[in-house]
């Protein structure tokens, strides 16, 4: 064989190796995080996914010492699976959790972004003061703002390039498919940072938290905010049939007894539809009424092991 040829064939066994070699270290690489230099990048055109934590909740880390030791730290096992169900059938979303106003006044600026009744990191926080919260962060960032009590089943689709909501109003007791006139809160999604609805409900939401001396819940801010809001916006878009929050042919709201029941052997008491992507759980509700004080002390495993009808949700999402 001539020299040349020999040069040839160990100069192109040379190039193999060493393209192999580079193909194989970028595999390794990618996959192990200590090694990537990239992760700060990673899904940066994706998607948000916006879940915030309410830290103002007490609740005890021990129920053992008959609630001694409170503490404002999250300590709902059920929570934890339900965040799971959020990423695990969303992968095409980035997730991002805030934790409390302090985590909501870092995403905004600082502590003085906030109305003056939310500057207190500790304040009890009422289900009108998640108006601004919500419209302050779709204002700024755009996403998807989905509520941490909350089982994703399935994956949210492509959102369209305009404010929507989903889910019925659950003070409604019977609705049809055609859905109520005012939507759920459980999920909104902005299409882009600075959208007018979005802007514009911020603004109204804290001249209220601003100059209202209480009562917001009662009369249902939020709900006249968006009724006013949809008037001047009127081109939004509204997907009751995404919600899993009504039963029968009349609609009736589905309630905590239903999502506890137990003995039901995998035979749901409600349908879950063709359209369907998400249980909203009555959290307000499910803390308020000490007959469910049991379920908040359940722990992940526990849950897993029951015969609930939540643990079949759970199922469904595949967490556990």
């Amino acid at each position: 064989m001539k020299d040349w040829m020999i040069y040839s064939s160990v100069a192109l066994v040379a190039l193999v190796a060493l393209g192999v070699g580079a193909t194989m270290s970028q595999g390794m690489i990618s996959q192990n995080p200590f090694e990537a230099t990239d992760l700060f990048k990673r899904g940066a055109g994706m998607p948000v996914i916006w879940v915030f934590f309410d830290t103002s909740i007490v609740n005890s880390r021990n129920y053992a010492d008959f609630g001694s030791r409170s503490s404002r730290a999250i300590n709902l096992p059920f929570l934890n699976l339900c965040y799971e169900s959020i990423a695990k059938q969303n992968p095409s979303y980035q997730i991002k959790a805030i934790s409390g106003l302090a985590g909501l006044a870092e995403l905004l600026g600082g502590w003085d972004q906030l109305p003056e009744k939310l500057k207190n990191p500790l304040v009890t926080l009422e289900p009108t003061d998640y108006s601004w919260i919500r419209a302050s962060i779709l204002a700024k960032y755009g996403g998807l703002w989905v509520l941490p009590s909350t089982i994703c089943i399935r994956p949210f689709a492509q959102m369209p390039n305009k404010p929507t909501f989903f889910g019925t109003d659950t003070d409604e007791t019977f609705v049809g498919t055609a859905g109520t006139v005012v939507p759920s809160f459980q999920v909104a999604w902005s299409p882009a940072p600075q959208d007018p609805l979005w802007v514009a409900w911020e603004a109204l939401s804290r001249k209220r938290l601003n100059t209202s001396g209480g009562g917001d819940t009662a009369r249902g801010a939020e709900k006249w905010e968006f009724l006013a809001l949809a008037a001047r916006f009127p081109d939004i878009e509204v997907q009751p049939l995404a919600e899993v929050g009504r039963k029968g042919a009349a609609g009736r709201r589905i309630q905590i007894e239903d999502l506890l029941a137990a003995g039901q052997e995998g035979v749901m008491p409600f349908e879950i539809g063709a359209m369907a992507v998400y249980v909203p759980l009555p959290w307000p509700e499910l803390r308020d009424r000490r007959t469910f004080g049991w379920f908040l002390k359940m722990s992940e495993g526990q849950i897993a092991e029951s015969d609930l009808v939540i643990r079949d949700l759970y199922r469904m999402s595949g967490t556990i």
